[in-house]
């Protein structure tokens, strides 16, 4: 779990520096489900539907994936 988290973090600050690009292959790996919810919790955070957005990120932390938002979009992460 250290490890994961260290990776996690390393990660995270190499791509604010911009050292590490992401290949595509990498996003393939998300299923597609997963992306509909993602896409389903921005739409209700657009709208202000703040307690469905909440659920959505609770029901993603249950299947494995936490999201980060950041001002590019959100980052889906699988712990």
């Amino acid at each position: 779990e250290f490890a994961s988290l260290c990776r996690k973090m390393l990660l995270e600050l190499a791509g604010v520096l911009g050292l590490l690009i992401e290949d595509e292959e990498a996003e393939d790996e998300i299923p597609e489900e997963i992306r509909q919810l993602v896409a389903e919790r921005q739409e209700a955070r657009a709208a202000k539907n703040f307690a469905r957005a909440d659920e959505i990120r609770d029901l993603l932390k249950e299947k494995g994936y936490i999201i980060k938002d950041t001002p590019q979009g959100a980052d889906i992460v699988k712990l």
